[in-house]
């Protein structure tokens, strides 16, 4: 059934509009009103190339306070800042609903499995294939597989969510570390899916936070 529902592209695709937080500088935030989203980009990221948004979830309950401790966080630069005025942007996204050919959930059995198929298939060829392991640096390559999986394997689906710990400020400066996620990312491909997006909070004085 798994597979049916993925490469049968003749059946209809149902659409739900839901409520998603970005947290960024204001000059960037001003820049994205005018000129829209533009992809985060490098194997560094959690779900790979995209833009990240937080979304509500068990996990993620308050997904606009989560957007806003990361437009805090996100100034701090090892004991400078590269921004002092921040902003939260709430966006409106179209999500094809339930459908793995479009949306890959890793909270869901269909999504996992996906995802597992395809670091399975990362594992074989780069084992195979690397004269040495990876560096430590290198150690999640969550956002590699994705990558790889939407640009090897054409696995071209337009959006991906999943849980992961992120950090505030604080927890930054201090090298805080955990393992229980504490929020849902929204990584969109397809920024066509993006339908409004509005400028809800300003954060000033961030270097006073």
């Amino acid at each position: 059934m798994y597979l049916y529902l993925l490469f049968n592209t003749n059946l209809p695709i149902p659409a739900k509009t839901t409520t998603v937080y970005h947290g960024t500088s204001k000059q960037d935030a001003e820049s994205i009103i005018k000129t829209g989203f533009k992809s985060s980009t490098g194997n560094h990221h959690w779900l790979g190339d995209g833009v990240y948004f937080f979304t509500e979830s068990a996990t993620c309950p308050q997904p606009q306070e989560r957007a806003e401790e990361w437009a805090i966080a996100s100034a701090w630069d090892n004991g400078s800042h590269r921004y002092t005025e921040g902003a939260v942007l709430m966006v409106e996204v179209e999500i094809p609903d339930e459908d793995p050919r479009f949306y890959l959930d890793l909270n869901t059995p269909n999504g996992i499995a996906l995802f597992n198929i395809i670091r399975d298939r990362f594992q074989e060829l780069s084992f195979a294939t690397a004269k040495r392991g990876f560096k430590p640096k290198e150690m999640f390559k969550d956002g590699t597989i994705i990558n790889w999986g939407r640009n090897h394997l054409k696995f071209d689906f337009s959006l991906i969510s999943g849980d992961f710990y992120v950090k505030n400020k604080l927890e930054r400066i201090k090298f805080f570390n955990c393992r229980i996620p504490n929020s849902t990312f929204l990584v969109i491909f397809d920024t066509a899916l993006i339908k409004s997006t509005t400028l809800i909070k300003t954060i000033p004085n961030i270097d006073k936070l």
